[in-house]
C-alpha cells in the first residue's frame, strides 16, 4: 500500500518523480509550476491548452520534464469552481484519487504536492490531511494477487509526501496517522470481500 508522508521541506526540494498541483477552475498554471520547469514552462503552457486544461472538476493534467539528469512529471489536477467560499471535501477526494491513478499509469513510483489549503476547504490542517492520505491509499487498493502476468498488474505508487507548513507539521502528521489506521481498515475489509469463497471461509475470517 501506498506510504503516506507529512514535510515541511519546500516541494521543489522533494526527491520524487512527481509534483502534484491542485488547482481551481481559471487559475493561472504558470505561478505553480514555473519555479520548477524554467525555460520548459513554455511547452507546458502550450500543451495544456492544446488539451484544453482549465482546472475544471474531473480533469486532470500531466507533463514530462528534465528535472536535473532525470525525467519527471507535473500533474495537475482540477478542483474545479468553489461552492460558496469552500471546495467541497468530496472535490478534494476525487482531485487526490485522479492523482493516484495518473501517477499508476504514467508508472511515477513518488509523488510530492501541497496540503490543501485550510482557508479553500474550511476544515483544519489535521482534518485535511486526514482524509487526503486516506483517499490516496484507498485509490492505490487493487486486487490483483491472482494475476500470474507481473506486467499486468497495476503499477503500485510508492509514496506520497504533503508538504506543510512547519507549524503545521505535528498535526498534519497527526492527520495522516489516523487517515492510514482508517484506509488500512477499508483496504483490508475490500481484500476481504474480493477473495475467493474458497478462502475466505468463516473460520479463516474469524483468524483474521
Amino acid at each position: 500500500m501506498i506510504t503516506c508522508t507529512v514535510s515541511d521541506k519546500p516541494l521543489l526540494k522533494q526527491s520524487v518523480k512527481g509534483f502534484v498541483f491542485f488547482v481551481s477552475e481559471g487559475e493561472k498554471l504558470a505561478s505553480h509550476v514555473k519555479p520548477l520547469l524554467g525555460d520548459q514552462l513554455s511547452l507546458f503552457e502550450k500543451l495544456a491548452k492544446e488539451r484544453n486544461f482549465t482546472g475544471k472538476k474531473g480533469s486532470v493534467f500531466s507533463f514530462p520534464f528534465m528535472h536535473g539528469t532525470s525525467i519527471a512529471y507535473v500533474i495537475v489536477s482540477g478542483l474545479g469552481k468553489k461552492q460558496g467560499s469552500y471546495f467541497t471535501l468530496e472535490v478534494l477526494r476525487e482531485a487526490v484519487s485522479r492523482t493516484v491513478r495518473c501517477a499508476e499509469g504514467l508508472k511515477i513510483e513518488s509523488l510530492a504536492a501541497h496540503a490543501a489549503d485550510e482557508k479553500d476547504f474550511g476544515h483544519p490542517i489535521q482534518y485535511i490531511l486526514q482524509k487526503m492520505s486516506c483517499i490516496s491509499m484507498k485509490a492505490a487498493y487493487a486486487f490483483d494477487e491472482f494475476i500470474t502476468d507481473k506486467d499486468a498488474r497495476t503499477f503500485k505508487v510508492a509514496s506520497y509526501t504533503f508538504v506543510v507548513d512547519k507549524k503545521d507539521l505535528k498535526a498534519a502528521q497527526e492527520g495522516v496517522r489516523i487517515g492510514a489506521i482508517v484506509a488500512d481498515a477499508i483496504n483490508r475489509a475490500r481484500h476481504w470481500v474480493d477473495l475467493p469463497a474458497n478462502m475466505m471461509t468463516p473460520h479463516s475470517f474469524a483468524d483474521n
